[in-house]
Order: structure tokens, then sequence, then C-alpha cells
């Protein structure tokens, strides 16, 4: 069994959400502990946004990472930016898609932080 002592989630965030194409998107993520609402310290964790036509589906339609300079993180405050530019939203296909928001620890396990549906309008 797995434990965690800085993430106390009781259930994930369901939310939807969009972007327009052509504008650029910014998203934030806050990670707080929900009792106490103090700001989970997420020093060494990798957020993911991914954006797919389905959630068992292997094609991603695009995804914000650290990796690939689309999220920002600021660890001590609990807040994870993400960012797509609008050159980039510019060429994502329009329609109806899902999403993931991820965070994986130095040990490898993984978090979802909000998942849902996603629109990409014209």
């Amino acid at each position: 069994m797995f434990t965690n002592e800085i993430f106390n989630f009781v259930n994930t965030d369901r939310y939807s959400a969009a972007l327009e194409k052509g504008i650029t998107f910014v998203a934030n993520c806050y990670v707080y502990q929900e009792c106490s609402n103090i700001p989970d310290d997420l020093t060494g964790y990798q957020p993911k946004l991914e954006v797919k036509p389905s959630f068992d589906s292997n094609e991603i339609i695009f995804e914000c990472t650290l990796d690939n300079d689309r999220a920002e993180l600021q660890s001590d405050r609990g807040i994870i930016n993400f960012i797509l530019s609008a050159e980039d939203t510019m060429a994502l296909p329009v329609g109806m898609f899902t999403y993931e928001i991820t965070i994986k620890s130095i040990d490898d396990m993984v978090f979802r932080l909000a998942y849902g549906k996603f629109q990409i309008v014209a």
C-alpha cells in the first residue's frame, strides 16, 4: 500500500475546460491540503496536463510539461501554471476531447489532480 504525507485528496476535481485556437492558453492549478488550505510543497514533482480524444486513447492532442516548457511550477506555493502559445493553439484540431492533470513524485507515484472534458473551438 502506498502512502503519502503531503497529499490527502478525498476526491479528484472534475471540471470542463476549453481553449480558443489562436489565443494563448493559460491554466493554473492550486494544490493545497484540503483541511487546512495550506499549499503543498511540490518540490521535485513533475506536473502534466494531457489532452486526448478519450481517456483510453493513446493519441495525445497536446500536453504541457516542464520538459516541453509548457508548464511552470511554483513549488513552495503549490501552484502549477500550464501555458500554450497562440501559435501552438492555432495548430490544434477543433473538437471535444478529454484532459487529465497529474503530478509525479520523485519516487514515481502519480497523483491525478483534475480531469474532465476539454473543448477546442475555432
